[in-house]
């Protein structure tokens, strides 16, 4: 049985720039896909084409709305590989998060720099691996 939960609290972090951890505002996954490769033949019967899934999926990205920290150099960390890990809040009545850890590597970020507001930024986080998946408790 799925149990609903929030978002609130959970957090990004790099493996190799331990001091690169950031809040997490919003965001997820997207862009899991796998490609359609067509079988149709002449010998296909009917009026519909037939198709197989390819044998490599394209593991997608993370995007996420995150709380910038100005004091972190972002532009020499971009486009390197790390181990990526991102902590789930801890549910009610559990005693840990979720989390989810894969190697990939910045591909993208924007920052945006309010007058009286706080500092954000999207990050997009390119997936170049399996993804690992450690369940809460």
């Amino acid at each position: 049985m799925t149990t609903a939960d929030t978002f609130f609290g959970a957090t990004l972090a790099f493996t190799t720039q331990s001091s690169l951890v950031f809040d997490i505002i919003s965001g997820g996954r997207s862009g899991l896909t796998i490609e359609r490769i067509d079988t149709t033949h002449a010998g296909t019967s009917g009026q519909l084409k037939t198709s197989m899934a390819a044998d490599l999926a394209d593991a997608g990205t993370y995007e996420f709305e995150v709380v910038h920290d100005p004091n972190f150099n972002i532009d020499t960390y971009i486009g390197v590989s790390d181990t990526i890990t991102i902590t789930y809040p801890v549910p009610a009545g559990g005693s840990s998060g979720a989390i989810k850890a894969f190697t990939g590597h910045v591909s993208s970020y924007d920052e945006t720099l309010p007058i009286d507001d706080r500092m954000t930024a999207s990050i997009v986080l390119s997936i170049d691996s399996a993804i690992s998946h450690t369940a809460s408790t």
